[in-house]
Formats: C-alpha cells, structure tokens, sequence
C-alpha cells in the first residue's frame, strides 16, 4: 500500500490538495485531476489498482491516463512525499 511519509500532511482545498511536507516546509499543490488520482493511489492496495480506476473513471485515452499516473507517482516518490507500506 502506499502511504504518506509521516511528516507530510494532506489538506482539502475545495477540490484540490495540499501536501505539506513538515519536515522541509514545502508544500505542493494539485489540480482537481492530480487530486482525484493520490486520492486513488492512498485508498487502493498498490499503484496498478489505483491506475486501473483512475482508467475506469476518466473519459481520456488509456495512454495519457498511465503517462499521468506514472508520472506523478514518480515525482511524489522522488519528493519522498509518499512510500510503500508493506
């Protein structure tokens, strides 16, 4: 499952999200899409299920949906925003 590293907080504004990262004081914003798809990613098991209903939900071509996903995984994984739980 993935996770929010313990120092980061997530915060609701209208329909986007805020992370704030306690430990260096960034915070980073996301878009109502960019919002909707860590919501996918932090209620499902792993990152294919996540991607697989972000597919069933978004009326855009399957290909930009992964280049998406992947793409925001791997920039909040390389911010060390989010990891892996067991």
């Amino acid at each position: 499952m993935i996770r929010l590293i313990d120092t980061v907080m997530l915060s609701r504004v209208d329909d986007e999200i805020v992370l704030l990262d306690g430990a260096s004081g960034k915070y980073f914003g996301l878009n109502p899409v960019g919002s909707r798809l860590v919501e996918l990613l932090l209620e499902s098991p792993d990152d294919e299920a996540a991607l697989r209903r972000a597919i069933s939900e978004y009326e855009a071509p399957e290909e930009l949906i992964r280049t998406d996903f992947k793409s925001l995984v791997g920039n909040l994984r390389s911010r060390g925003l989010i990891h892996e739980e067991a």
